[in-house]
């Protein structure tokens, strides 16, 4: 039987399938072989899409966010052109429990990768969600649909600017009234 040769590219692969399998332990091991037959004397200079998911890994395996955020970080400034490393990255705030940077990450991500649907997707589960009109209606309502749409049209936003300065002056002035009326 002939030795399976190891490339960066099959621990890739492999340390993908693994992941996905929940397998991080084992995946974290293929991809420290794939960056070992890089051979490369600097972390800085290791495949970023392979950084990314040994960070991805490393943090789900063993719970060590803090250096997996900054591998994770080492390999998106490195590797700006793959989704995967938005990804991964947001993953990692995720599991570490910073929602915020995980949004904020994904949405740095789909900014530079508007065609990527995961990143998308990724970005609108954990983006929170706008009050509805009617709220004893479901959100899927045609009252709320035709609602939502209505006030995100910049025409009803520059009605309602206005109508609030107009308010605002009124108000003001009622209050200059009753204040000289009743207190003079």
């Amino acid at each position: 039987m002939r030795k399976m040769e190891h490339n960066q590219n099959s621990g890739l692969d492999f340390g993908y399938q693994l992941c996905r399998c929940g397998l991080y332990q084992d995946a974290m091991m293929e991809f420290r072989k794939a960056i070992k037959v890089e051979n490369k004397p600097d972390i800085q200079e290791v495949n970023p899409v392979l950084l990314s998911f040994y960070s991805f890994a490393m943090a789900h395996a063993t719970l060590d966010f803090k250096e997996a955020i900054k591998l994770s970080r080492i390999a998106m400034n490195r590797g700006k052109q793959f989704p995967c490393t938005y990804l991964n990255m947001g993953k990692i705030y995720e599991s570490s429990g910073n929602r915020k940077k995980a949004i904020n990450t994904y949405r740095k991500g789909y900014r530079e990768h508007s065609d990527n649907a995961v990143l998308l997707s990724s970005l609108q589960r954990l983006s929170p969600r706008a009050r509805i009109f009617c709220p004893y209606l479901d959100r899927d309502h045609v009252l709320n649909k035709f609602a939502a749409a209505f006030f995100r049209c910049e025409c009803v936003k520059k009605v309602k600017a206005v109508f609030k300065q107009t308010w605002d002056r009124i108000m003001r002035s009622m209050s200059s009234l009753w204040f000289t009326r009743y207190w003079t």
